[in-house]
């Protein structure tokens, strides 16, 4: 580890951030002599204190957000202050094996010596670089004190074949521009502490991950303006409440999951999107759907499980989007309502162009069933609400494909109106032929 010191941030056992506050001795300690690193967690409650120890303060944070460690223990288990440049390095030099991919779709796999030989000899065919969780703080565009060989990694944003950069959980707290000298077309930064929206043009990039980082959605929109060609976004466990009035672009794919997003008046704003065919909203907190007229025109697939929808009249708006054949809705309060089974027959029975649910293909016998279980069970609700004088009206906007559906199966308020007529004839000569038995009976007693 390079030598540490206060205003460090660091990654410790590969997972929990921080920032070092205080290095030194601390006064009262069993161990005077010893040397402590006072750090300040990301993640309040992973500490043990303030930053007071003995009685003697020495750094001020939130409770229980602050802890001191042995300068040894720290040291083994910390990552501080890694450049970018330097983790690339360090990983190509590492013993053991190691799958990288270059151009022209060439996969290596190498060992040892040879490993390291050969993939600084093809450094600059390098197309996908992973570095996730090496407690990356700053990206540079050049290091030192490597040898002759190793500087070939000095060139890194000369190679114009790379495409993909994933530099999920790391420590950086800068967009990094760096990389618009590249011409990427995947960049992942989730998990990262970043503050900043890019300042330049990334005029190749159409995948961009930004999962778990501290950005308001206005954050985001201000990013989207130097992401022009951007066809896949992914912005989920951000604390989402409101879409606000950025523009999207002419995404095709977007993520939201574990947000909270609670209205569809909310997403309703992306139904102007034209290109969007792909869009996510599993794990928040939407309890319903109203489909907008002339919204949504290309969305081919909506996920929305485990939110809190529990009514089928959400399952009649999906109905309306004109090209939605995709959806996931399992884990919702709906499936509560008839079982799991009876549930998935039903939602099939009301999307007519569902070909996909929750990930499990629908094949035409399987439409077949569900449509014709459907219209006789909502046949027979029909039946007996009419039997009640109540009115049809309702049941109509309920079951929005009953017609349809009817002309389709054969209506079943038909069958059940012929039966019930069959069973009155039915009744009506039974007590005929009892009360013929009861005459004869009677007359052979006088």
């Amino acid at each position: 580890m390079e030598d540490i010191k206060v205003g460090n941030r660091f990654i410790y056992d590969g997972a929990d951030k921080g920032i070092i506050k205080y290095i030194g001795k601390l006064e009262g300690s069993k161990e005077p002599d010893a040397v402590w690193v006072g750090v300040e967690w990301e993640n309040n409650g992973r500490g043990k204190n303030d930053g007071e120890a003995f009685g003697k303060r020495y750094f001020q944070t939130n409770p229980n957000s602050a802890s001191f460690i042995k300068h040894g223990v720290f040291t083994k288990n910390a990552n501080v202050e890694v450049s970018f440049l330097s983790a690339m390095v360090d990983k190509y030099k590492q013993e053991g094996d190691s799958e990288m991919s270059f151009s022209k779709n060439i996969t290596a796999t190498l060992v040892g010596r040879e490993k390291v030989e050969k993939l600084l000899s093809q450094i600059d065919k390098l197309r996908k670089v992973g570095l996730q969780g090496k407690g990356i703080t700053h990206v540079e565009s050049e290091v030192a004190n490597y040898t002759p060989r190793e500087s070939s990694i000095f060139h890194f944003f000369t190679f114009k074949v790379i495409e993909d950069v994933d530099l999920a959980g790391n420590m950086l707290d800068h967009f990094p521009m760096e990389f618009t000298k590249l011409r990427l077309k995947t960049l992942l930064l989730s998990h990262n502490p970043i503050k900043t929206p890019p300042s330049g043009l990334f005029e190749h990039l159409k995948v961009l991950v930004l999962n778990g980082i501290p950005w308001t959605i206005q954050t985001l929109g201000q990013a989207l303006q130097f992401t022009p060609v951007l066809e896949e976004l992914h912005f989920r466990d951000n604390q989402v409440v409101d879409l606000g009035d950025i523009k999207w672009g002419n995404l095709k794919t977007l993520y939201l999951a574990g947000n909270k997003l609670s209205q569809w008046s909310e997403i309703e704003k992306l139904g102007s999107i034209p290109t969007l065919e792909w869009l996510v909203l599993t794990k928040n907190h939407l309890t319903s759907v109203q489909y907008k007229p002339g919204s949504f025109q290309n969305l081919r697939a909506l996920s929305i499980g485990d939110n809190q929808i529990n009514s089928y009249e959400t399952v009649n708006e999906l109905n309306n989007f004109p090209n939605l054949n995709e959806v996931r809705m399992d884990n919702n309060p709906i499936s509560n309502l008839h079982g799991l089974i009876d549930t998935r027959q039903f939602v099939i029975g009301r999307i007519k162009k569902l070909s996909i649910l929750n990930g499990s293909e629908v094949k035409n016998k399987e439409r077949i069933d569900s449509e014709k279980y459907y219209l006789r069970f909502i046949g027979n609700e029909r039946f007996k609400l009419l039997e009640k004088n109540k009115k049809d009206q309702d049941f109509m906007n309920f079951n929005p494909r009953y017609q349809e559906l009817s002309a389709k199966y054969g209506d079943p308020l038909e069958l059940l109106m012929e039966f019930k007529e069959r069973s009155r004839e039915t009744v009506v000569k039974k007590a005929r032929a009892d009360t013929v038995s009861l005459i004869i009976k009677n007359r052979d007693q006088q």
